[in-house]
């Protein structure tokens, strides 16, 4: 089984599938995703919010990880924040542009977070570059934001993505979150425009290409010299982050998913390659069977998750074709996601 309701001790949520910002490698705005009616406005109910809490223990950690939207740009943000801090959790986090909001909204929410809260703004650059990637933010409302939380007592981390744009302004960054009160400065690689080939299309293609000697293409081209990336995908083992964790994803549609990159793949086009072996759990399961509005967390009693994920993660079992996402995010090699450190070794996976 991967998890048990007592062993998850995190829970990612997308809350919402609004955003203020237009970044041209979101899923978002990449894909179209946010054009279209029916994905525009979708956000998590505080009925929602009971389902996924009432069944479980105090002290979980709540991680609002922003895979397609901004929980700050959620009209239910502010009934729901409350009601989680109230399940008593460990600690939540809410990674956010920062860009919405007034600078008391942000006061009061450091007051009510209090200890249990951090926030992760994402900021990538200075005031020069930060929009060029971060499309619509406006700079000088961000730092106004940022600095009304940190005054009131909030704690907040500096996530900057590197871009050949905006790295050689990392140092400086730094120096200035610290002056602001930031807890911690966090510089990124990042998996956006890794393949240049694939991605040189349009103005942001050539404005935005990750840092050449970044650790993740040295990485990619240590990988892809040898053989491609699909024998790299099929063969290499597996050391999944989440069930590390003990860690599930819920996305706004109240999908329990096993990690946020798996909530990726309903908005991928259908015959792309990230999609291998997810077609086939939809063809064998149908499209409905994570719904936890339907089933609540009985989920994780479901041949899904009681075998096929992990048998899905041995190549010599033909039963379980491998999962593409899963061979790309927690492959042994390649450190596709930037943000965890080298993959976590087999004995450190279960609980």
């Amino acid at each position: 089984m991967y998890l048990s309701l007592d062993q998850i001790s995190q829970i990612q949520l997308d809350h919402t599938s609004r955003c203020n910002l237009g970044c041209p490698q979101c899923a978002r705005t990449l894909r179209g995703w946010s054009k279209t009616p029916e994905n525009q406005n979708i956000d998590l109910s505080l009925d929602d919010y009971k389902i996924i809490f009432e069944p479980l223990s105090e002290g979980l950690k709540v991680f609002h990880c922003g895979n397609y939207g901004d929980a700050i740009a959620s009209p239910t943000f502010n009934e729901t924040f409350t009601y989680t801090l109230n399940q008593k959790p460990r600690e939540i986090k809410i990674a956010t542009n920062g860009s919405l909001r007034s600078e008391d909204w942000w006061k009061e929410l450091a007051q009510e977070g209090g200890d249990k809260l951090v926030i992760d703004f994402a900021i990538d650059g200075l005031e020069d570059t930060h929009s060029i990637y971060r499309v619509g933010s406006r700079w000088s409302k961000l730092m106004k934001n940022v600095q009304a939380f940190i005054n009131a007592g909030g704690k907040a981390n500096w996530n900057f993505l590197e871009f050949e744009h905006n790295y050689h302004q990392a140092e400086e960054a730094k120096k200035m979150a610290k002056d602001m009160g930031f807890k911690a400065f966090r510089l990124k690689s990042t998996g956006r425009f890794v393949d240049e080939e694939r991605n040189k299309k349009g103005k942001a293609a050539e404005e935005l290409k990750e840092v050449s000697d970044s650790q993740l293409r040295k990485q990619y081209n240590k990988v892809t010299a040898k053989e491609s990336f699909e024998q790299y995908i099929e063969k290499t083992e597996i050391s999944c982050k989440f069930l590390a964790q003990r860690s599930v994803f819920i996305d706004m549609n109240m999908t329990l998913w096993p990690c946020c990159w798996f909530g990726v793949l309903p908005y991928m086009h259908p015959d792309a390659d990230i999609r291998n072996g997810y077609n086939e759990i939809l063809e064998k399961y149908g499209s409905d069977f994570l719904n936890m509005r339907k089933y609540g967390w009985s989920i994780l009693n479901h041949d899904f998750y009681e075998k096929h994920l992990e048998k899905s993660w041995d190549p010599s079992n033909l039963d379980f074709p491998k999962i593409f996402m899963c061979g790309k995010t927690c492959g042994q090699k390649y450190e596709h996601s930037s943000g965890y450190g080298p993959n976590l070794k087999q004995e450190n996976l279960r609980p």
